[in-house]
C-alpha cells in the first residue's frame, strides 16, 4: 500500500510540476514558440518628403515623436528626417537665392 501511495504522489507532483511550467513559460513568454514574431509597426521611421524643402512633411520616429518642417528663419527651413537610428533629426538648410521660407517650404519669393 505504501508503494501505491509513493507512486500516486509521484504523478500528482509530475502533473502539478508540468501544469506549473506551462503555466510560468505561458506568463513570462519563455516558452518555446513556432510562431513567427511580427514586426512592431513603430520600429520604424518615416518622413514622406525626402528632405525636400520645397514640401512640408512631418518626421514620425520608432518611438512616435513627430516632428514637422518648419521655418527657421525668413529664408531657412529646420528640415525634419529619419536618421539612420530611426530617430527624427533635423537640419537647417538654406532656400535657394530668390527664394524665402512660407510655412516650413521655401517658395519663390514675391
Amino acid at each position: 500500500m505504501a508503494a501505491k501511495l509513493n507512486s500516486n504522489l509521484a504523478v500528482v507532483l509530475i502533473a502539478v510540476a508540468i501544469v506549473a511550467g506551462s503555466f510560468v513559460t505561458s506568463q513570462t513568454g519563455f516558452a518555446v514558440s513556432d510562431k513567427v514574431p511580427i514586426d512592431n509597426p513603430v520600429n520604424f521611421c518615416t518622413d514622406g518628403d525626402g528632405q525636400d524643402v520645397s514640401v512640408k512633411d512631418t518626421c514620425i520616429d520608432a518611438s512616435g515623436e513627430k516632428k514637422t518642417d518648419r521655418c527657421f528663419s525668413a529664408s531657412s527651413v529646420q528640415e525634419t528626417y529619419c536618421s539612420p537610428f530611426n530617430k527624427c533629426n533635423y537640419q537647417i538648410v538654406n532656400c535657394a537665392y530668390g527664394e524665402e521660407c512660407v510655412g516650413g517650404t521655401c517658395r519663390q519669393a514675391n
